[in-house]
């Protein structure tokens, strides 16, 4: 599934809503994809039997990124390897993406960061 982040953040800020519902995962991806100056293409893929764990990857100047999505009823879990932060700087980058995510939900989100040595486990909620 391709898609585009531009649109989907516009989009969801003329809806009105600000709760962040398990179908809200796909304005979060195009954050996260506008949080690493992403273009459009992006992959979406279903990673388990249930629908509320993806795989996406996207194509950026630095090479390929991927990460997990996981929808936990009100909450978003972000898990990326810390590989993908060796050109640039973790803590700007989440700052980056809470100030997207902020704009596209219309309210305060709260990002609560996990890491281990290989991986960060971001908990999105608002």
């Amino acid at each position: 599934m391709l898609l585009d982040p531009a649109m989907i953040c516009k989009d969801f800020s003329k809806s009105g809503g600000s709760t962040m519902a398990p179908v809200d995962y796909m304005k979060a991806i195009a954050c996260i994809t506008k949080a690493f100056d992403g273009k459009r293409d992006v992959e979406i893929k279903a990673a388990h039997k249930t629908i509320d764990i993806f795989e996406v990857t996207m194509q950026l100047s630095m090479g390929e990124v991927s990460y997990e999505l996981q929808s936990n009823g009100r909450t978003l879990d972000l898990v990326i390897g810390r590989k993908h932060f060796e050109s640039i700087r973790f803590e700007r980058w989440i700052s980056k993406l809470e100030f997207e995510l902020e704009q596209t939900f219309l309210s305060n989100i709260r990002l609560e960061v996990k890491e281990t040595a290989t991986e960060y486990v971001i908990t999105i909620a608002n």
